[in-house]
């Protein structure tokens, strides 16, 4: 599924980032913890393509990125990888249900119901007629964590999910994402500082 092996990172200047070897199935979930500025958000930029590779290998689903060019990186991201951001991505004009569809495509009445379902599941269902730039900073996080699932991805990748909420949709936050993405065979990586979501994972890494 994914792996992750002998990955290296350095920005201009500065001292070389060097990652764990991993390697991720379909449906396990892996929770990455480090305090800020250990390179958490660097690592979800390269697995998600946005980041070339300048040291070691990544594979997802048999595809090397590091034989990929950007066309062929941007088509994997397209099709199998979903992104839940720090800074939440919405498109501000559209509502939080043509967000979704946005994020779907030509997507079916059953993938719009699993999304709305998943909205339902996360307490932001609500919110679906509704334009984001009226959201609270908690409810941004959970309706992006919607958006990045409705398309159900081969690989979710998410950066601190959990940094804007409060413990009790931290909790019902780490509970859905987790039991979803087993639900339905998507590999998961989270990055965070946050400790309450330990008891959530199976598997957890140190940076």
């Amino acid at each position: 599924m994914l792996i992750c092996k002998g990955v290296e990172y350095a920005y201009g200047g500065t001292s070389t980032i060097r990652f764990p070897d991993f390697e991720l199935l379909e449906g396990e979930a892996l929770c990455l913890l480090g305090p800020s500025g250990k390179g958490k958000s660097t690592l979800l930029h390269l697995l998600s393509g946005l980041l070339p590779l300048q040291m070691g290998e990544i594979t997802l689903n048999s595809a090397h990125y590091s034989k990929l060019n950007s066309k062929e990186m941007n088509a994997l991201r397209g099709q199998s990888i979903s992104v839940i951001l720090q800074e939440t991505q919405f498109v501000e004009v559209l509502t939080f249900q043509e967000n979704i569809a946005l994020a779907l495509g030509k997507g079916s009445k059953e993938e719009l119901n699993f999304a709305y379902k998943l909205a339902a599941d996360l307490g932001v269902d609500h919110l679906l007629s509704k334009y984001p730039k009226s959201f609270s900073g908690g409810e941004k996080q959970r309706a992006a964590m919607v958006v990045a699932m409705a398309k159900k991805p081969a690989l979710l990748l998410a950066d601190e999910p959990t940094a804007n909420l409060d413990d009790d949709n931290a909790e019902k936050v780490a509970s859905v994402l987790v039991q979803c993405c087993k639900e339905y065979q998507t590999a998961l990586l989270v990055v965070t500082h946050d400790a309450r979501l330990k008891k959530h994972f199976n598997s957890t890494l140190l940076l």
